[in-house]
């Protein structure tokens, strides 16, 4: 059963007397010490005060206790702990509080923050670890703890083990360990290689590795979604769940054997990416406020094979009714899975996602350009990559840039890189590129017209019809080129491939916008079929469903009404797609088309199962 979070807070915060109020300083606490745990395997939902779990027993005495200790002083928040768990764990509670009171430290911070740290690493007594147990726990005291407070806990460790030889050296790097600035960039490039990069894959074995462990599947997922956008931790724990392309036995046999296929990886990216477009997510932290834009999560082209397999592998491990992906941020897990390679670029601290969304943020920074059109966050993942998908090198920071004298501005080959990244199709980019490159740059042509509309299964006539208005389209895109001022033609380039060309429709962009001109139809609803948008891969999800309802539209119906939903058809929809298919090898030569092929197969193998469902 669902329950509203604030309602049950407030009713405990009475319940034991605490300083809690309904207030958002308050509130932002909680979210806080919800978040710095994990919210205890729960997945909130809702926004705002209508923020709800659907276990609040079992936050209940996590919650309770934290409301308890909640704005009191350190002696206060120290004898809420001893009394809480004296029953618990009476002789370390009975040990803890002699020696706080000789060492003297009951009104400091260190003297609860060691007991609490106690209380959650050890499921017993302390008396009865043994010395590899207690190492343990050393090497996770030194990453939580102030240095101060980690020397004390070794020192009440070596007392309660009641071995005198004990003795653990606490090294002054611990001192710089809370950290808040940014990864420098060539650390923050060295993670991303570890993550991305086959090589890496190969050299470390994280594919076996994950396959046998969630907690490294989780790890690996969780690492590698920094890259692609700056959420917080309660936000990435929300991120929906696509699912797999096979059964969960055939893909793991696949992935064991090497032949799971970049495309079905490619399509389990893809998924997640429409979830995230038809249901937006928005930060659980703020969404309550007005005005707080979704939540900004993209997966560059070059990486959607790539991290398609890291989903896919933690899919294998997931359970009904779980998050996506849990937190793992120890050095003990990243050492064992990644290698020292990405310990040595978190400086042997633990990783941290706010020094990482830092470093997102600031690359986006890093790469953006005085002129208009600014490269955006994506190409911190995009240019740090093989083109295969993987991060084959790492680059110097100043070929982020790939400036050319010649054209005065971005090489063409860095715009089409935007573009591909952004999944950016059809004529008006691809005749754009051929004038502002020159003639011997590439000459545009339609050859496989007729094969590619082949596909979609129109009859001869149709099909001669449906050729004919791709190519009209194709001219009208000429005119429309050509009637842009030669020296506009780069920022206009530069603002379509940044997507900072905004159209009525999150699907398309506008080639007028990107010049600076004004809509030529202020009244026009859409953009589609305007003749100066420039389409997106989304504009192909987009139209591929309508192509199969009207389509299912159009067999149900008859007369006037079948020949208008036709003619949408005919001359609306197969154009463009046919454009952005044809558009594909002719702005990126050799580029993977199967998985727009694929999308359209499914659909139309859709339509084929309505139709035959109607017959």
């Amino acid at each position: 059963m669902k329950m509203i979070l604030f309602d049950e807070v407030l009713k405990d915060a009475a319940q034991v007397q605490s300083a809690y109020r309904d207030i958002c300083r308050c509130r932002d606490d909680l979210l806080g010490f919800l978040d710095r745990n994990g919210w205890f395997g729960q997945a909130p939902e809702g926004s705002g005060r209508e923020m709800a779990v659907s276990d609040y027993e079992s936050m209940r005495g996590p919650i309770r206790l934290w409301l308890s200790a909640y704005q009191r002083t350190p002696r206060e928040k120290l004898s809420v702990l001893l009394d809480t768990y004296s029953g618990q764990l009476p002789e370390t509670c009975r040990r803890y509080r002699k020696f706080v009171a000789r060492e003297g430290i009951s009104d400091e911070p260190s003297g609860w923050k060691i007991l609490d740290f106690i209380l959650s690493a050890c499921g017993r007594e302390l008396s009865g670890y043994s010395a590899e147990e207690l190492d343990c726990l050393m090497e996770k005291t030194s990453e939580m703890l102030p240095v101060r407070s980690t020397k004390l806990f070794a020192k009440f460790a070596a007392e309660v083990s009641g071995d005198s030889s004990c003795r653990y050296d606490i090294h002054p790097r611990r001192q710089a360990e809370i950290r808040k600035e940014a990864y420098p960039v060539r650390e923050f490039s060295v993670m991303a290689y570890c993550v991305f990069n086959e090589a890496s894959w190969e050299a470390n074995g994280l594919v076996t590795k994950a396959l046998d462990s969630a907690r490294y599947a989780d790890l690996w997922l969780f690492a590698a979604l920094h890259f692609l956008g700056a959420l917080r931790q309660t936000d990435i724990t929300r991120l929906p769940v696509p699912s797999l392309p096979y059964p969960p036995d055939t893909v793991e046999g696949m992935l064991r054997s090497g032949s799971y296929r970049d495309a079905d990886a490619r399509g389990v990216s893809e998924e997640l990416l429409l979830r995230l477009k038809y249901l937006p997510m928005y930060p659980s932290k703020t969404e309550r406020y007005q005005g707080v834009p979704e939540l900004k999560f993209f997966i560059p082209e070059s990486l959607k094979a790539a991290m398609g397999l890291i989903i896919t592998i933690k899919l294998l491990h997931h359970k009904e009714n779980e998050p996506l992906v849990r937190p793992v941020q120890d050095i003990v897990s990243i050492r064992r899975f990644f290698g020292t390679q990405f310990i040595e670029a978190l400086g042997e601290r633990r990783f941290q996602t706010r020094r990482a969304n830092k470093s997102y943020l600031q690359g986006i920074e890093l790469v953006t350009a005085d002129g208009p059109g600014r490269p955006k966050g994506y190409m911190l993942a995009a240019l740090a990559r093989s083109h295969k998908g993987g991060i084959g090198a790492l680059p110097e920071i100043t070929d982020i840039y790939l400036k050319d004298a010649a054209f005065s501005g971005y090489r063409p080959e860095f715009i089409l890189r935007e573009m591909f990244e952004r999944g950016i199709f059809g004529f008006i980019p691809a005749l754009l590129l051929e004038r502002y490159a020159g003639d011997g740059y590439r000459r545009l042509d339609v050859p496989r017209q007729t094969e590619l509309i082949r596909c979609i299964g129109l009859d001869a006539g149709q099909l001669e019809e449906a050729a004919l208005l791709v190519e009209r389209s194709l001219e009208a895109s000429r005119e429309i080129v050509a009637s842009i001022p030669e020296g506009r033609l780069g920022d206009a380039l530069q603002m379509a491939a940044s997507g900072a060309a905004a159209s009525r429709q999150p699907e398309t962009l506008c080639l007028r916008t990107a010049v600076g001109m004004p809509c030529c139809d202020s009244l026009r609803g859409g953009c589609i079929g305007c003749g100066y948008e420039i389409f997106t891969k989304a504009a192909f999800h987009l139209l591929m469903k309508e192509y199969t309802a009207i389509t299912e539209l159009k067999n149900r119906a008859s007369g006037p009404e079948r020949e208008r939903l036709k003619n949408i058809l005919s001359r609306g929809i197969i154009p463009a797609v046919g454009q952005m298919l044809e558009s594909l090898p002719m702005l990126y030569p050799g580029a993977d088309m199967e998985t727009m092929t694929g999308m359209l197969e499914r659909r139309l193998k859709d339509t084929d199962d309505s139709r035959c469902a109607d017959a």
